[in-house]
């Protein structure tokens, strides 16, 4: 007589999980933020800040508020540990040099390069809106 064989267990095979679309894919976070506000959401449409021949620049000088959210994340790490010529690089890109010229020419330059960072950071968060609470420097 024959030895019965011995079966393996069969695995079923389960339906792939359908591919979540990249909207539903982060829709928790989505439906927290619904309940928070924001300064700037991304929503309304901010205006350049533009240095002109009033200001020394002909032609202009354009700065765009960074739409990339990684643009964005550098500029934050940069205002935070206060690298100006790294968040006016983000900022303005190929026009820096221009600027970094005109203010070298004077006296004050580096005052001068860090004014207009806070000014432009004004500009975009409103006055104020850079200043760290209870000051930056320690004591």
């Amino acid at each position: 007589m024959a030895t019965p064989r011995k079966s393996t267990t069969r695995k079923t095979q389960t339906e792939p999980a359908e591919q979540a679309t990249s909207f539903d894919q982060f829709s928790r976070f989505r439906a927290r933020a619904q309940k928070l506000t924001f300064a700037f959401d991304g929503a309304e449409t901010i205006e350049p800040f533009v240095m002109g021949e009033d200001d020394g620049f002909d032609p202009p000088v354009v700065v765009k508020f960074p739409e990339d959210l990684e643009k964005q994340y550098l500029l934050e790490r940069c205002l935070r540990g206060n690298d100006h010529f790294g968040a006016l690089e983000i900022l303005m890109g190929g026009d820096l040099l221009r600027v970094i010229r005109a203010f070298s020419k004077q006296e004050d330059g580096h005052r001068l390069l860090v004014g207009l960072v806070y000014t432009i950071m004004d500009h975009y968060l409103g006055r104020g809106g850079t200043d760290v609470p209870g000051g930056s420097q320690p004591s």
